[in-house]
């Protein structure tokens, strides 16, 4: 679960690189590009939240 909680970190800090960078953006195509892969990356992260939220899967059972 390590690895979601720092895949969910690293996600959220592209997004607000990428969101930094539209408003920087002079050109309206880019700023629209840039605000594109910051939405992909939230969505990311609301799917990795999920998959944190899912049970654990118990260990198979010998037969």
């Amino acid at each position: 679960m390590k690895s979601c909680i720092l895949l969910s970190s690293s996600a959220q800090e592209t997004a607000h690189f990428f969101l930094g960078l539209s408003k920087q953006a002079r050109n309206a195509r880019l700023k629209q590009e840039f605000e594109k892969y910051a939405r992909e990356e939230f969505a990311y992260m609301v799917r990795l939240a999920k998959v944190r939220k899912l049970p654990h899967l118990a260990s198979p059972v010998n037969n």
